[in-house]
């Protein structure tokens, strides 16, 4: 998937040795991997499934969790809440909404 693939390249961009501030590691995030995930929401978001939302939050996860630099074990609710974005699921719903 592209938005996988995206993920790994931001994630190489910080590499070992540098160390990104939180809000630079943002920018990348809200302009490309959402960007590219919520394209066309408006026509496949109104009425998600379980597996369309868990498919969404486990995208989501690996991109907080590359914001955020915390342990994979850390609950999605705290990354949520450390970083304040909006599940992607929400966000969908916000955007075929507004439409």
């Amino acid at each position: 998937m592209k938005v996988a693939f995206t993920h790994q390249r931001m994630a190489r961009i910080d590499g070992a040795t540098w160390v990104l501030k939180q809000e630079h590691r943002r920018i990348p995030y809200y302009t490309v991997a959402e960007r590219m995930i919520l394209h066309g929401a408006a026509a496949w978001a109104l009425n998600l499934i379980s597996r369309q939302k868990k498919l969404l939050l486990t995208i989501q996860r690996k991109c907080l969790l590359f914001i955020t630099g915390a342990y994979r074990t850390t609950p999605m609710a705290t990354l949520q809440s450390i970083t304040g974005i909006l599940t992607l699921n929400l966000r969908a719903e916000q955007e075929s909404v507004y439409v």
